[in-house]
């Protein structure tokens, strides 16, 4: 069953995703928005980047966050650089460049 953005939105908010978070994960998964530092690091799977870079309202609620992509998100869109890189259209690295 495929969703629009404010059904979406709607199912975040039930699951307690923080709202700014909801809305950049809606706008990657829907536009291929590239995300911001701690977005990229969740989507990558990598959980000590993702906990190092999270702000104190997403690290409570990192659970929520990574249910939410992993119960509505594209299996395509998220679970390594390769994945993520091939939704947004950027080149995969090795290493993300900190900005």
């Amino acid at each position: 069953m495929e969703m629009t953005k404010e059904e979406l939105l709607k199912k975040a908010v039930l699951m307690m995703v923080p709202g700014l978070t909801a809305k950049r994960l809606i706008d990657y998964m829907f536009m291929a928005v590239e995300p911001g530092e701690f977005l990229y690091a969740v989507l990558i799977n990598d959980l000590q980047k993702s906990f190092g870079l999270a702000d104190m309202i997403n690290n409570k609620h990192m659970s929520e966050i990574v249910a939410f992509i992993w119960n509505y998100f594209p299996a395509g869109c998220h679970g390594s650089r390769e994945k993520v890189a091939a939704w947004t259209g950027i080149n995969a690295v090795p290493e993300r460049a900190q900005t």
